[in-house]
């Protein structure tokens, strides 16, 4: 049942003044994550969209930015809709009670102690919809296609560069949070380079995890959470080594390997990138093991491929393609901090890759 003259919904209703949609049919489940579900629907006009249906912890019941629902509406009206092209815009949304029992919408939470901070309510959004992600496209390719990977990979890091100078982090962009949308634009201008769409705009998927500095004072422990975070971090742990594990599609289940991720790696690795990276947070502090955390995992799979190959994967070791120069792969985790200099680096450079992808 939808809630009348909640002032927790109509909290939000400032932020967006769409109409709720009363009729929608659901067409299939899309996908699932953390506490919720998402499937594609389609309007009394047939027009299609992604349904996102959030259950909400107790803490989330805020009329401020302590609740996700608020912080998602504050980033679409700060960056969404100045960025439409690389952002899925949130279209409408309302909210029920009836959303204690995992059975109401199939949602399946994790075990443990979140079951007791549950909160009876699910935030019900509708979301434009992408056509693919970013590896979904890949996966399709019959061979590696450098070029058009490099100007994606552009607009990828255009896209963090953008939330950032916001100051905003997404805090969870693995590579199913990559979306692309089709244009028929042949171009996108990016810091005065004019970089070639090859047809499709990246878009940055789900905003649940969305921060801010301004956010501090409502989220308990936010520096403690939140600290170290940086949106190169999966980037760094999964997306770069998914591309460069791309010759294992063909003979491997891909989608297992990619999810080898958080296994025991040699002390070898430890001591590696404390002495080649020496800007990468580590402590006891949950922050920092975060994002050493990532870093490690990356070095494993890019640099000791062979070892994680053969003992992580369990597999005759198979050389990886490298898309992106190890030197320049490290060139990011030393600046994982700052957006814009990675972006100017690799717009910097695009000429140099194009032509090493003549002779591939």
């Amino acid at each position: 049942m939808k809630i009348k003259n909640n002032l927790f919904e109509l909290n939000i209703k400032k932020k967006i003044n769409n109409k709720i949609f009363n009729k929608y049919i659901i067409i299939k489940k899309i996908g699932s994550g953390f506490n919720g579900v998402i499937y594609l629907v389609k309007d009394e006009n047939n027009k299609e969209y992604a349904y996102k249906i959030h259950k909400l912890l107790d803490y989330e019941l805020h009329k401020d930015f302590g609740s996700s629902v608020i912080r998602q509406f504050d980033f679409m009206k700060n960056v969404i809709i100045k960025y439409p092209n690389h952002f899925i815009n949130i279209i409408d949304f309302y909210i029920t009670t009836d959303c204690k029992k995992d059975s109401n919408y199939n949602i399946k939470i994790p075990k443990g102690g979140i079951q007791k901070i549950l909160s009876n309510y699910c935030v019900h959004y509708f979301y434009s919809l992408i056509d693919t992600t970013f590896p979904d496209l890949i996966k399709r390719w019959s061979s590696f296609n450098y070029k058009v990977f490099y100007d994606l990979f552009l607009q990828s890091l255009y896209m963090i560069y953008i939330i950032k100078s916001h100051g905003y982090n997404h805090n969870d962009l693995h590579n199913s949070n990559i979306g692309l949308k089709i244009t028929k634009d042949d171009d996108i201008n990016i810091l005065n380079y004019k970089i070639p769409t090859h047809g499709y705009y990246v878009q940055m998927i789900d905003y649940d995890g969305i921060t801010n500095d301004k956010y501090k004072s409502y989220i308990n422990n936010f520096n403690e959470r939140y600290r170290y975070k940086t949106d190169f971090g999966k980037i760094i742990a999964s997306f770069i080594p998914f591309i460069m594990y791309y010759p294992l599609y063909k003979k491997y289940n891909i989608d297992e390997i990619t999810q080898k991720s958080k296994y025991y790696e040699p002390p070898k690795i430890r001591n590696f990138l404390l002495k080649n990276f020496k800007n990468i947070p580590y402590d006891n502090r949950k922050g920092g093991d975060y994002i050493f955390n990532f870093v490690k995992s990356a070095i494993y799979k890019i640099v000791f491929w062979r070892d994680y190959q053969k003992y992580i994967l369990k597999i005759k070791p198979i050389k990886l393609i490298y898309p992106i120069d190890l030197n320049d792969i490290f060139f990011i985790i030393n600046n994982m901090y700052e957006p814009k200099i990675i972006l100017k680096h690799f717009l910097q450079k695009r000429d140099y890759y194009m032509n090493k992808y003549d002779f591939y």
